[in-house]
């Protein structure tokens, strides 16, 4: 398998993966394009997120209060 197919392979598995999510957990919170994109669903017991990685499909599920936590800006930033 070339590189051009294994990029295309795991780009195909993550959209089948974000697909399944989608039909279970309904319409994603956050999808965001690019080399760092990401699809994210915020919903009440669980954070789900999905990035395509490398080689491979990074997968996410983080508590609520946790996800918040890490989305909230650090003091340090503000000044």
């Amino acid at each position: 398998m070339t590189d051009t197919e294994s990029v295309r392979t795991i780009y195909d598995q993550f959209a089948d993966t974000s697909a399944a999510i989608e039909a279970v957990s309904g319409q994603p919170t956050l999808r965001k394009a690019g080399s760092d994109g990401e699809i994210r669903w915020d919903i009440p017991r669980v954070v789900i997120r999905l990035r395509p990685m490398d080689n491979s499909i990074y997968l996410r599920l983080a508590n609520p209060e946790h996800q918040a936590w890490l989305d909230a800006p650090d003091d340090e930033t503000l000044w």
